[in-house]
């Protein structure tokens, strides 16, 4: 029969309610008793376990489960001694009727605390929640919204050392049944072999791309080698979501399990059908010697550079983010100006630093020496331009580049002389211009006009320096179009840094 969320939740009252009337009854026992002997100890014991029994409830919400059930078990066990206490010299009929239910109520608990420690209980329940499942005829429309199911979180706080009632459900020929068996098991911390094999199973037969990440991201704790490579094939799945589910699995616990996986990752990120897919997911979490394999990889041929140095930006930037190692900046900083490193490499870090205002003086005089690729010299005039829109240094960088025959240089010069010098070059405000279009063949003659000191046919129009607007940092020549960087706040950068008050 089809079990709804009202019935549920019916039920969880009744639970609620049938843990108070058990622990109320050791005090009910207790008051009685209490004004048949006119007793004020047996009174001050009702008072002791009614309040002890309401800190379990509102503790544990429950008084027949582990672990509350064990407190309820002390609870009829001091209700007892006070009872045993008081009428052990006279015992009536009263007395040992209270002393025997008293007695018998803590045996009844032991029991189903035992019961529930041995595995029988959780076991019954999974078996109960499942049928019912089986029974649901009412599904939310989204199967993103399954794992809000009544059933699906019942599921996940009693699954037991045994899943096989749930395991059993991935062969239910309804999807929405096996896509809320999947999101149940998806908190188990650890699988055996042959459970694993079941839902690799279920993730091969699934039709539904969801069910099929769904699948995968349920084995996130599975450690045996097999398992991983059998994971790894869905890398290169055709549906975006389960590759970056599979991603996901195989960069979890990432310090371990990258020895094994790091081939099928490069395998992956090199498949040029997956080039706009990008950095890997949740790049913060990467281990250093997973990062160390993406900066190798990073003066390999497209897509695999262009994707490594997107994850190693991503990762970088996280930290400085969270300003977990203060020496990073200048790590990077050495990173940026080593003719060893990949220059896009070098590019993008140079931006990275720019973003969160950690470039100091000294480093910028340095990345703006003529041995330095293009880009990173574009980025240090930008950095200087930004700080002193009449910097010479900044203006004579522009101008041997500027001689450069190469229309995207060009380009990148034409946008910062227009935006920091006020130099008309015919480009729009927010709009970007194609390397090919008239509007940029235009704009790089007058670069080259303006870069060998030619007078220009019309002049260009200069703004007052008072007037200049300072426009927010672009990447003006980003080795990379595609990275996705968080820009630091204003007040970021240290004592040195370019942009920290004089």
């Amino acid at each position: 029969m089809y079990r709804s969320d009202t019935s549920i939740g019916s039920e969880t009252n009744a639970a609620l309610g049938l843990s108070a009337a058990v622990l109320s009854l050791p005090a009910l026992v207790l008051l009685v008793a209490s004004i048949q002997y006119h007793s004020q100890l047996l009174a001050a014991g009702a008072l002791a376990v009614s309040l002890g029994g309401l800190l379990i409830i509102l503790g544990f919400r429950t008084a027949i489960r582990p672990p509350a059930s064990g407190s309820s078990i002390l609870i009829y066990l001091m209700a007892l001694g006070f009872l045993w206490f008081q009428t052990r010299e006279s015992p009536d009929t009263l007395a040992r009727f209270g002393r025997g239910l008293l007695l018998l109520g803590a045996i009844v608990l032991l029991i189903r605390h035992d019961l529930a420690r041995s595995g029988v209980e959780p076991r019954r329940r999974v078996r109960k929640l499942c049928s019912w499942l089986t029974h649901r005829t009412k599904w939310p429309d989204d199967l993103n919204d399954f794992q809000h199911l009544p059933e699906v979180r019942a599921l996940q706080e009693d699954l037991s050392d045994d899943p096989s009632p749930v395991l059993a459900l991935l062969t239910d020929p309804r999807a929405e049944v096996r896509a809320a068996a999947l999101l149940a098991l998806r908190s188990r911390p650890y699988w055996r072999s042959f459970e694993a094999a079941q839902i690799l199973a279920a993730a091969r037969q699934a039709r539904e791309p969801e069910l099929c990440a769904y699948a995968l991201l349920t084995l996130k704790s599975a450690e045996e080698i097999a398992t991983l490579h059998e994971i790894a094939g869905y890398l290169r799945s055709p549906a975006p979501m389960v590759r970056q589910a599979a991603f996901t699995v195989l960069l979890h616990n990432c310090s371990r399990r990258w020895p094994a996986v790091r081939s099928a990752v490069k395998d992956a990120l090199s498949d040029p059908a997956f080039t706009n897919d990008g950095s890997l997911p949740d790049a913060s979490k990467l281990s250093p010697i997973a990062i160390c394999d993406l900066a190798t990889w990073a003066s390999e041929n497209p897509p695999l550079s262009d994707r490594s140095i997107e994850t190693i930006v991503e990762y970088y930037a996280a930290i400085l983010a969270n300003r977990d190692q203060p020496l990073l900046p200048q790590q990077l900083a050495e990173q940026v100006i080593d003719p060893n490193s990949p220059p896009t490499l070098r590019v993008e870090l140079a931006h990275l630093l720019r973003s969160f205002r950690l470039i100091t003086h000294d480093m910028l005089d340095r990345m703006s020496d003529a041995d330095q690729p293009g880009s990173v010299r574009l980025v240090a005039a930008e950095a200087m331009l930004e700080a002193d829109p009449t910097d010479p240094t900044a203006v004579e960088v522009l101008r041997g580049l500027g001689r450069q025959p190469n229309r995207e240089t060009a380009l990148a010069i034409a946008w910062l002389l227009q935006n920091y010098l006020g130099m008309d070059m015919g480009l729009p405000t927010h709009e970007s211009v194609p390397p090919n279009s008239k509007a940029a063949s235009e704009a790089a003659r007058r670069v080259l006009n303006w870069a060998m000191n030619r007078a220009p046919e019309s002049p260009g129009l200069l703004l007052p320096t008072g007037t200049l607007p300072r426009p927010q940092s672009l990447p003006t020549l980003s080795g990379l179009k595609g990275t996705n960087l968080r820009p630091g706040p204003h007040d970021r950068g240290h004592p040195g840094s370019l942009w920290s008050p004089q």
